[in-house]
């Protein structure tokens, strides 16, 4: 995975958030680009990401993030979502992403 970003929820929890960008993909390739990497590297990496943060005392979260642009979201989400079919796979763009994890509402 490209990044790992510490989270906490609203009851306190506290844990690792894995994120894998795929910015550079185009309607054109995404099919193509995804549907060539199997279930196995998908899991893998995601796998292998876990073994690198599992020193850091640190849950690490049961989702994971794949960023596409908006032209490829919905063709990831869907061929990702097959691929990963008993992982947690959760597919968004940059601004949904910047949404979803570091806009706060207004403590005033």
């Amino acid at each position: 995975m490209d990044m790992a970003i510490g989270v906490k929820s609203n009851n306190g929890n506290v844990a690792t958030l894995l994120v894998e960008f795929k910015l550079n993909a185009n309607l054109n390739s995404t099919k193509d680009m995804i549907s060539s990497i199997s279930e196995g590297d998908y899991k893998d990496k995601i796998k292998n990401t876990k073994i690198l943060l599992f020193g850091s005392g640190i849950p690490v979260c049961s989702n994971n993030i794949f960023i596409f642009n908006s032209e490829c979201k919905e063709v990831a989400k869907k061929i990702i979502s097959q691929k990963l079919a008993n992982a947690s796979a959760l597919v968004f763009t940059i601004a949904e992403f910047k949404t979803k994890y570091f806009d706060f509402p207004d403590n005033n």
